[in-house]
């Protein structure tokens, strides 16, 4: 699959859902998860603002539809400035449900190791001021599968696929094939998330396609209260510590967090 190019791919896909961020009733078929990061709609798209201090910023915003096993994900987005204490995250949840197979609960805190107990993708793209890397992880557990050595930089537009078929999963960025990694044990559909930390960037569009022939989405979660926490998480991947820090810095602990990205 990481022969063929993404937009070959794309061509023998069906829209099942599309978004540009255009209207203030975005939050009809998305939540928000964060703990504290700013988070609205702007003319970029859906923007993620860094908190100045006092939390960690974990950000996942969920589409309220489960999707099936093979997908096709396009997100478009932007990095923007400073550079300072801005990691450029531009990360993904993919297939994420509870641990007993039911949909994902709405009203977690943001935390990052909150995810890496329940069934899951997460595919990090980061960079800016920290060590820049993409990754893919296979949750629960945390565990790494792929590793990728490019990095976000401030100030750009990116686009981001996701192809997961028949158990394979292959990442472009750009245009260009990152990943492309075969799950033994693939996970049947579940929720998608889009996923940041400490950062400031923009969300811009996204478009989900699926082979002719697949399900159609499943119906919206319905509307939640969400109560953001102020948690700080780091982790590798034999142990999880979560330390609460109500004087965290992004500029100060960035680097700390480089290492369990």
């Amino acid at each position: 699959m990481s022969t063929m190019s993404i937009e070959k791919i794309a061509m023998k896909s069906r829209c099942i859902f599309e978004e540009h961020f255009h209207d203030e009733r975005w939050r009809d078929r998305w939540w928000v998860e964060s703990q504290g990061a700013v988070v609205g709609r702007t003319e970029a798209g859906i923007t993620i603002s860094n908190p100045q201090s006092g939390t960690s910023g974990g950000t996942t915003i969920w589409l309220r539809r489960r999707l099936p096993e093979n997908v096709i994900v396009r997100v478009g987005a932007r990095t923007h400035a400073p550079v300072e204490g801005n990691a450029c995250n531009l990360n993904v949840v993919l297939h994420a449900l509870e641990p007993d197979g039911a949909p994902v609960r709405p009203g977690r805190s943001g935390d990052y190791p909150e995810l890496h107990v329940i069934p899951n993708l997460i595919v990090t793209f980061t960079g800016g001021s920290a060590p820049g890397w993409s990754r893919i992880r296979r949750n629960p557990g945390f565990r790494l599968v792929s590793e990728a050595a490019c990095r976000a930089e401030p100030n750009r537009q990116y686009e981001l696929d996701y192809v997961l078929n028949q158990g394979q999963i292959a990442v472009w960025i750009n245009g260009e094939c990152r990943h492309c990694w075969r799950d033994a044990q693939p996970l049947n559909g579940g929720y998608f998330g889009l996923r940041t930390w400490c950062s400031n960037v923009s969300f811009t569009a996204v478009r989900i396609g699926v082979p002719d022939g697949t399900s159609p989405l499943d119906p919206m979660l319905p509307e939640h209260e969400i109560t953001p926490e102020r948690t700080v998480a780091m982790m590798d991947d034999q142990s999880l510590t979560t330390l609460v820090s109500p004087e965290f810095s992004c500029k100060k602990d960035i680097a700390s967090w480089a290492a369990s990205s």
